[in-house]
């Protein structure tokens, strides 16, 4: 079996392409190309990325494609090709990616939608849950949104997935009989008032523009609640 280590090295990393020409990617029709020589070892690692990371590294004595670093077992020559490649790929991916502690491609959107909407960041308040950030509505400090990534059976009950999930907890409206439970992403809120919150996966089971109006809704309710107080 052979070990996918861009898989390994990336997995839930937002890669930036500007980043990666300020790296030293170079564009080669519809994708960026890095080459590293190896020459002690007479190896070339090039490393191409066209949505997804790939890599390949080349015996430069014979012009043909080295594998057996990819090896489950590798010793020896291909464990310490298979860790200066890993190297270089931990390099990239520290240098090259975006600033997030979110994963999910979506969750990242949230939340510069978030930023752009309502001006705020999130606080990521606990050490204990770093993934967990919370959003406060400026004037009251209230929270009106909270992002957060835990196993997907711990939102969705009807399975036993321990594979990880992002999702956001929003407000219902203050008016909400029916919070929409209906198999489409949406579920109970994960550990808030089950009444006055859910939980939506951030799978793009949901598209973005029903999570911003939930978020609206969310904010709102807390804008309608002060405006009632002042009466």
């Amino acid at each position: 079996m052979l070990y996918d280590v861009e898989r390994e090295v990336f997995a839930g990393s937002c890669i930036q392409p500007e980043k990666m020409k300020e790296y030293g990617f170079q564009t080669e029709e519809d994708r960026l190309v890095y080459v590293r020589e190896l020459p002690c070892e007479r190896m070339k690692i090039i490393v191409e990325y066209d949505s997804e990371m790939h890599g390949k590294i080349i015996d430069t004595t014979t012009n043909e494609e080295y594998v057996n670093y990819r090896l489950e077992g590798a010793t020896g020559f291909s464990a310490e090709i298979r860790q200066k490649y890993e190297e270089l790929l931990i390099d990239i991916r520290n240098r090259c990616r975006e600033n997030s502690r979110f994963y999910f491609q979506q969750a990242r959107r949230i939340n510069a939608y978030i930023k752009s909407r309502y001006g705020v960041d999130p606080e990521f308040l606990w050490a204990k849950y770093p993934s967990f950030g919370v959003y406060r509505e400026q004037e009251s400090q209230k929270w009106f949104a909270l992002i957060g990534r835990v196993s997907k059976c711990k939102v969705d009950h009807d399975t036993d997935s321990e594979e990880e999930t992002e999702f956001i907890n929003v407000r219902l409206k203050t008016d909400s009989s029916n919070p929409g439970y209906d198999g489409r992403g949406i579920y109970e809120a994960y550990h808030m008032n089950k009444k006055s919150w859910v939980s939506i996966i951030l799978d793009d089971t949901l598209p973005d523009s029903e999570i911003q109006a939930f978020i609206e809704d969310s904010y709102q309710s807390l804008t309608e609640v002060r405006k009632h107080r002042f009466r």
